[in-house]
């Protein structure tokens, strides 16, 4: 169910609250809080609901056909498997779409769903880097990638979908894992660029 009817094509950005048993839990409070903010800030918002028990499909058809740039959940001890399986085949349709979770069910027990979506280090990192030295993340440009324990960056699967979805986003640079077949990618619109270490990312990736 959706909070307004809005153009499907609208230029602004757009997110999307997912409320699993809304009825039943206090999703109801963080989506009001979530539509507030996007909306003074000129996001389109919308909240899909979902009730345990249903199938998931129909409205992982709806929400896919938004196109958001961020997808919201708040997690309860009842809705938490059925907000994970929706958010994690949402992402393998849609990788590009930021996921903004919170709850007393995910804070500190995120460790599966942040291994099943291993791209989101780089990204996490940048962000980490960025708060500490007071330097914003280029806002043109999409980076993803997983971090090994040496802090080198190691390529992730659908790294050319992913890529061609940011273009579509308006971002005009990638920043990739450097890797035998980064060289070979071309996206129009988009200027690619990759690294081996987390290090030389992160410095590319700050203004």
């Amino acid at each position: 169910m959706n909070d307004a009817r809005h153009d499907p094509v609208s230029p602004r950005p757009r997110g999307v609250f997912l409320a699993v048993n809304a009825s039943f839990s206090h999703a109801g409070i963080a989506a009001g809080y979530f539509k507030g903010i996007a909306e003074s800030a000129g996001w389109d918002w919308h909240t899909e609901e979902l009730v345990r028990g249903e199938a998931v499909q129909p409205a992982l058809v709806r929400v896919c056909a938004l196109r958001p740039r961020m997808l919201a959940a708040t997690f309860y001890l009842f809705t938490r498997q059925v907000a994970l399986s929706f958010i994690r085949r949402f992402k393998a349709l849609q990788p590009e779409c930021l996921v903004v979770a919170g709850g007393p069910e995910f804070l500190g027990d995120n460790r599966a769903f942040l291994e099943a979506e291993p791209a989101v280090d780089l990204a996490v990192a940048a962000a980490v880097a960025s708060s500490l030295h007071n330097r914003p993340v280029r806002s043109d440009m999409a980076l993803f990638g997983e971090i090994g324990l040496a802090g080198e960056l190691r390529a992730v699967t659908q790294t050319d979908r992913r890529l061609r979805e940011a273009a579509k986003l308006g971002f005009t640079r990638g920043l990739i894992p450097g890797s035998r077949g980064a060289a070979k990618l071309s996206v129009p619109g988009l200027t690619i660029a990759s690294s081996r270490s987390v290090v030389e990312a992160i410095a590319m990736a700050l203004e």
